[in-house]
């Protein structure tokens, strides 16, 4: 297990691709960069939505 500080809409590409992302903070919409960093079946779970109400999305 890894953990990294800094912008998470980024992704990570150096150690891509990942079978799971699992994101803390809130994200108008799902990330591009993330999801092309997943591996062919791989999941992401991140909540989507504005401030005040969000989606947690699998």
């Amino acid at each position: 297990m890894s953990v990294q500080v800094m912008d998470g809409t980024l992704g990570w590409r150096a150690q891509a691709p990942f079978e799971v992302i699992v994101v803390s903070a809130a994200a108008p919409a799902i990330p591009k960069a993330l999801v092309e960093q997943l591996t062919d079946g791989g999941r992401l779970v991140i909540p989507i939505g504005e401030l005040r109400r969000q989606e947690l999305v699998r």
